[in-house]
């Protein structure tokens, strides 16, 4: 649940430690299996799906005893909780850079996006213009489940704002212009799969909880809850076709509250008056029927259903069985990483049009009739190949699925670094007036979804706060962006020497950093 509350913006940035790893195991995907050249009948499958905050900041052991021996091995407690769920899906949250050596660890036949947050047993497909928002698996040759994983902001909560006694319209309009304005954006993003009637599963710790566990009713039941409220982001899902799959298998809100955080976690027990809610969430839109749910968490709690001990996050997992029919998806092209480093192949997958469909590589932004590299999409519908890197410069390219006439069928990025690159920035000014935005560029940077920039006085550790602006990277391995006052910003920066760091996937590790000065 944990956000950066001290400037009050929309990060989901969690407060605490992490544990440094090699760059390699930040940045991989995952090594594609072969896709299977011949499709198979559509027949509804079952799915196991699993939504977790893997509570990444309570791994360092904050809030526990000293000495815990809990945080010796969080990430097998973890992976512990995954395997014994059985799941084949799972949407995760505050994974600090640790999505590959999730899937690493789980065995052969596991796959991870480190800009989806999905781990999964099936491929994972990124599809041309999803922008990390969405992907596909791919159930069988030419069938796939789209899904979608959040974790939306947590400061200003508007949750904890109402048990603190604020107004109903003060929460509203905290709700609003958090949780609400980050939503709306990745909605937007899958309307067009709504609108095609594909079956979506969307995870997420979201930070805000449902109106349907808000009624009158529940109120009566809980009057800590003080009055009833139509949560937006609830609301949004709902109005945009999803379901929210518990309160469809257990509709009663007051015999059925479904309460995932917080946990009894670590050595740390909260406060028996500390208020429950259910914040993370599986929805489902499209083709799927959700057959049961349960919540996977801590011993001595009546809202867990499944123990399992030690418990490793402040959040509980919600696992649903389901029942999804799977769709053809559109011609298509993905890669597996999109930061290889030179003299490793850039693998690709590919749902094609028609036999003669060509797959591509060309300089980032080239046409496929200058195509570097070329490669039949062929036997099958769904294949995949690789790209060899030796004789490839490092830079942006794009793999390109092309039709009759070098028709583009859709493209990907791609870069390649050097080997060994590890991430660095600079600045263009390195002296700037004050209320002037900063121009960034980063290279060689991890592509994790939610790695980004933040300013900094020179000697300030990240840990201990003193974080004054800051903005995403958007996943980009190369590129470049301001830093402002419509960043999440106090602003305007005071006179002197500032440092601006690049930071790993929410977490405040932060190993290449650039500086300059504000002058009057």
């Amino acid at each position: 649940m944990r956000g950066r509350a001290a400037l009050g913006g929309s990060a989901a940035l969690a407060r605490g430690v992490v544990f440094a790893l090699g760059l390699s195991s930040w940045f991989v995907l995952g090594a594609p299996s072969p896709l299977l050249a011949a499709p198979a009948p559509i027949t509804p499958v079952t799915l196991k799906v699993m939504t977790f905050n893997i509570g990444g900041d309570e791994w360092a052991g904050w809030n526990t005893k000293p000495g815990s021996p809990r945080t010796a091995a969080p990430m097998a407690d973890v992976e512990r909780v995954i395997q014994k769920s059985g799941v084949d899906v799972v949407g995760v949250q505050e994974p600090f850079g640790r999505m590959q050596q999730l899937a690493d660890d789980l065995g052969p036949g596991w796959y991870a996006s480190p800009r989806l947050y999905i781990l999964s047993k099936y491929p994972i497909i990124e599809p041309p213009g999803s922008d990390g928002i969405y992907g596909y698996l791919q159930i069988a040759p030419g069938q796939v489940v789209a899904v979608v994983d959040v974790h939306l902001p947590s400061a200003p909560n508007g949750l904890a704002r109402l048990s603190r006694g604020q107004s109903k319209r003060e929460v509203l309009q905290v709700e609003r212009q958090t949780r609400l304005k980050t939503i709306r954006p990745i909605l937007a993003k899958i309307q067009p799969l709504l609108d095609s009637n594909v079956p979506i599963f969307f995870t997420g710790d979201f930070n805000s909880t449902s109106w349907r566990d808000w009624t009158r009713r529940v109120v009566r039941a809980r009057p800590e809850d003080r009055f009833p409220v139509k949560w937006p982001v609830s609301l949004a899902m709902e109005r945009a076709g999803f379901q929210d799959a518990y309160r469809q298998v257990y509709p009663d809100a007051v015999r059925d509250p479904g309460f995932s955080w917080p946990s009894n976690w670590l050595d740390h027990v909260y406060h028996p008056s500390h208020h429950t809610y259910r914040i993370d969430f599986i929805w489902d839109a499209g083709p799927i029927h959700p057959v049961s749910i349960t919540n996977y968490g801590d011993a001595g709690s009546a809202w867990t259903d499944h123990v399992v001990n030690p418990w490793p996050s402040d959040h509980r997992a919600v696992v649903g069985t389901f029942s999804v029919t799977p769709v053809v998806p559109p011609p298509l092209v993905s890669v597996s990483s999109s930061r290889v480093q030179a003299g490793q192949p850039i693998q690709a997958t590919f749902h094609r049009s028609a036999p003669g469909d060509e797959v591509d590589l060309v300089a980032h932004g080239g046409d496929p009739s200058t195509a570097i590299q070329t490669q039949p999409a062929g036997p099958g519908e769904d294949g995949m190949l690789s790209f060899a890197t030796d004789q490839l410069e490092p830079g942006a390219y794009d793999v390109v699925l092309s039709g009759a006439g070098n028709a583009d069928l859709g493209r990907v990025e791609a870069w390649v670094v050097p080997p060994g690159a590890k991430p660095t920035i600079t600045v263009a000014d390195a002296t700037v007036r004050r209320g002037d935005r900063i121009q960034v560029s980063w290279r060689n940077a991890g592509g994790n979804r939610y790695d980004w920039l933040g300013v900094y006085r020179p000697d300030v550790n990240p840990f201990t706060g003193g974080l004054w602006a800051w903005r995403y990277t958007h996943a980009r391995v190369d590129g470049n962006g301001w830093i402002g006052p419509a960043s999440h910003a106090y602003w305007p920066l005071g006179p002197g020497k500032w440092t601006v760091r690049w930071c790993i996937d929410d977490a405040y590790v932060c190993p290449a950093e650039a500086t300059f000065r504000v002058v009057r």
